[in-house]
């Protein structure tokens, strides 16, 4: 009974804070489309999922990497796209053109130089989203570490009471 939360209290005290937890995921959650929103309204559909990618990333919805692994996949892309472009065969291929097409891009000329773009916002976000994570994280236990340090220190007063009432 006793390694039950403490009964009703502690049971309460757990969906407390898991509820805490939900409202804190999803405030991010509306910061992010606010942002992305906001980002549409200025600019192309490209930008916002870029600026709404990197929002996610540093609020810690998405782990950045995520974010670097999309943009390592886009360069392991790159040469093939370039092996695309030098065979004209490939280029009449309507299965290749059709997916091409579908991703936006509509002349495989320059379908290597896109994708190396991609793979630089993508790989960018991701660095800055663990960048964040990092500097976060090591305040968190900078913190703990300065609250634990001072808590184990004995108070000298009640030390020296202690003492003095000893004898």
């Amino acid at each position: 009974m006793g390694a039950c939360y403490g009964g009703t209290r502690g049971l309460m005290a757990v969906s407390l804070e898991g509820l805490r937890g939900n409202w804190k995921r999803l405030g991010k959650i509306l910061f992010t489309l606010a942002l992305a929103i906001a980002v549409l309204i200025h600019w192309d559909p490209g930008a916002m999922f870029y600026v709404g990618l990197l929002a996610a990333s540093v609020t810690g919805l998405i782990d950045g990497r995520v974010s670097v692994a999309a943009g390592l996949l886009c360069i392991v892309c790159c040469p093939l796209l370039l092996i695309v472009d030098q065979e004209a065969w490939l280029q009449q291929s309507s299965l290749v053109n059709y997916y091409a097409a579908n991703t936006g891009l509509y002349d495989l000329s320059n379908a290597a130089d896109t994708m190396a773009i991609w793979a630089f916002y993508f790989l960018s976000i991701g660095v800055v989203a663990l960048t964040v994570q990092y500097v976060v994280r090591e305040r968190r236990s900078a913190t703990r570490t300065a609250k634990v340090s001072t808590a184990s220190v004995p108070d000298v007063r009640a030390v020296l009471d202690y003492d003095s009432n000893a004898f």
